[in-house]
Parts: C-alpha cells; structure tokens; sequence
C-alpha cells in the first residue's frame, strides 16, 4: 500500500472514531463499521445488547460476530454506503441479555460516514430501545426524542453549532453552568452567550471543526454568577451526506474541581520540596528488580556526584560510595530490611565522589512490595548528619 493510500486509511479511521466519540457513555447501542464492513467501534450499550465483548467485534464484520442477525445488518450497511441515504430498519425484538425473560424492542439506524472531500468511509448503526414506545406514531420522531432525554440526561455540556456559529441546541446541563433559558441561548450567537474573552479563546476550535477537524482545548470561563470555573471542550465537526461541514457538535466538560485538586497537589509538593530543600534531604528509589534507582538533586549534591557521573545503576552509584568499613554493615541492614521486614534505618558513611572526604549519611526507607509479597523497590530519605555526629562527639 502506497503511503498516500496508508494516509488516507488512518484518515479514514481517525474520521471514524471522531464521530463514535460523542457516543462512548451513551445509553444507546452505536457502532461504526469501515468500507469493508469490519467493526473499528462499539459502544458499551450496543455490547450489552447482544451480549458480546467490546473487543470481540473490532477488525470483525457481523458474519463473524453475530451471525444470526448478519444478512440484515450486512445489507442495510451496504445500502446505506451506496446511496448514502439514511435507513432505518424495521423493529427488531429479541430477549433482553440483562433481564433474562424480559422482550426488548429495538430500531437500528444506519448511515454513512463520509470524509471531508464527501468520499464514503464507513457507516455507523445506532440502536435504540424503544420498548416503551412500540406503537409510536414516528419512530424518527422517537429516535430524535430519546436522543434528547440522553443528551439532557448527561453531565456533560453538550451543544449544536451552525455554521454561523449560532447554537441551535444546547442539553439542560449546559443550560444550568451557564445559567441562562432555551429562549436566551437558541439561535443566538455563541460569543453572546459566553462573552468575547471565552470565546476567542474558543473560536479557533471551531473554525478547525467548521473546516472538518476535530478539536480539543482547555480554557476558563467567568459564568453570569461570576464565578470562575476551568473546561476541557471538544468540537466535532457534522457532516452531511454530501461530505460538508453542517455544523459542530460541543461537549464541554467542567473540570475545575480536578484543576483545584492539582494545584494543591502542586502547592503540596513545592512545599514538600521546600521543606527537602531546608533541611537538605535527598530522596531515593531503588528498583530491586533491575538494580536501576532515581537519586534527586539534594541526593547528588549530599553524595558530590554531579548528574553526568551518575550511572543509574546502584551498585556504581552507591556501593562504590560506601566507606569500605561500612559495606558489610549496610548490605546486612538492606537483608534483613527485605528478608525480615525490619525498618531501614541506618547511619553510615560516606566518601564524597568530587573530594573524597568522609560524610555520615543517615538513611531510612520503606520496602515496597507486589501481591505475592516479593520486594520490588524501596524508597527513602538520606541526611547528611556529619555535624551532628562531630557536635556530639564533642560533649
């Protein structure tokens, strides 16, 4: 396959995979198949409807996954690829793989997925439960109005932009974060509604899905309550049969909570650091499976080693460290540490790398181990205690 060829194939399965990606939490079956039939995604409700791991249908067509339902599902696809025309397909009822005993009613939607350039990629089935609903006058009219129960039911922001980036639909959770009325977000321009700093921040995102990308970004918008809150949104680019850009699909989700999470992770280790930094102590991690350890900067400086002197490997960085008379000392403190669970607490010396000179370290670390309790790391802390020793010595 040329690389042009090899291009347009991821292209096509990148294309793929933006458009199953606003329906990965969906309670509603989705899939997508490529130009050859074969599954490239399913969701996690369509598995539960027949029963069938997720990664069972991937590189697979429906002959080879669900070979009882094969023959209506393969043709529908291929209709659908060939006239590039919508279908749904007639009612299906089977027994419920959750509620043993239970009848479900179910109606498939197939249709195409095509590329920028308008050229056939693939189709996609969205399977709808509509047992409740078996005797709906329309079931394009039911299929649109779960789809706006699901979206409403999400935590997600959700919304529809046309191509004058007016938002035709937005779901009640983007309603209630923004705090604004159907009547006072549909049709109205989206800087409008989330002011001209959150939106150039935005509108480089949409242009990009506008021009048929996918998009993602970070940004943080000041709501009408004032209040100052972080988002991750995701524009998708919607395509119409023809292969142009309609619209762009928004799903925006807040994540200020995570952000407040991490910055005081953030504060807590710069101040963790601080307190390292103060007292000079170094941390440590010795790896017990391959004999590679992380010795931090405070470490080096404790051992007079500069960073490109250090091998990675324990034995040439900290053995050869060792006071001679001190090496039998330390190797039995780490047995019995890993042999007999006894706390690692050792004080010992040291002869500095760049001098030579004579320091006491005093080390103390935890044995880190597996399921199975065999020892795979330990870490710890070293201090240079030399003018404590000599202080001491002294009285």
């Amino acid at each position: 396959m040329g690389n042009s060829a090899v291009r347009d194939s991821e292209d096509a399965q990148r294309r793929l995979l933006d458009v199953a990606r606003v329906f990965d939490r969906m309670p509603v079956g989705f899939c997508v198949v490529d130009i050859d039939l074969r599954y490239v995604y399913v969701n996690d409700a369509l598995a539960a409807y027949n029963d069938v791991p997720k990664e069972a249908y991937i590189g697979r067509t429906a002959s080879e996954v669900l070979p009882h339902s094969a023959a209506r599902i393969e043709q529908q696809m291929r209709q659908v690829m060939a006239t590039t025309t919508s279908v749904i397909g007639d009612m299906v009822q089977y027994d419920s793989k959750l509620r043993p005993g239970t009848i479900i009613y179910a109606k498939t939607t197939y249709s195409t997925v095509c590329d920028q350039n308008g050229r056939v990629i693939g189709a996609t089935a969205l399977v709808t439960d509509i047992t409740e609903q078996e005797f709906a006058e329309s079931s394009g009219q039911e299929i649109a109005r779960r789809a706006d129960q699901v979206l409403n039911a999400l935590p997600v922001s959700v919304s529809y932009l046309d191509q004058e980036k007016r938002v035709l639909f937005a779901n009640n959770t983007y309603k209630n974060t923004i705090g604004y009325t159907d009547e006072q977000i549909t049709g109205q321009k989206l800087q409008d509604i989330i002011g001209d700093m959150a939106f150039f921040g935005a509108e480089p995102h949409v242009d990009l899905a506008l021009q048929g990308e996918a998009s993602e970004f970070e940004n943080a918008i000041t709501l009408k309550s004032g209040e100052k809150r972080g988002f991750i949104s995701s524009y998708v680019p919607d395509f119409d049969d023809a292969g142009d850009v309609k619209g762009v699909i928004a799903a925006i989700v807040d994540v200020t909570d995570q952000l407040r999470t991490q910055t005081a992770l953030e504060e807590s280790e710069e101040r963790l650091n601080l307190s390292l930094d103060a007292g000079a102590i170094g941390t440590w991690t010795w790896n017990l499976l391959d004999g590679s350890h992380f010795w931090d900067g405070r470490m080096l400086a404790i051992s007079g080693m500069p960073p490109s002197a250090l091998s990675g490997v324990m034995e040439d960085d900290f053995v050869k460290s060792l006071h001679p008379d001190d090496i039998a000392m330390v190797e039995e403190a780490i047995r019995q540490s890993l042999e007999d669970d006894v706390e690692y607490n050792i004080t010992c010396r040291i002869l500095r790398r760049d001098n030579g000179s004579v320091r006491d370290i005093n080390a103390q670390a935890t044995v880190v181990r597996d399921d199975t309790g065999q020892a795979i790391r330990m870490t710890g802390v070293a201090i240079d205690v030399t003018k404590q020793k000599q202080s001491a010595a002294e009285l």
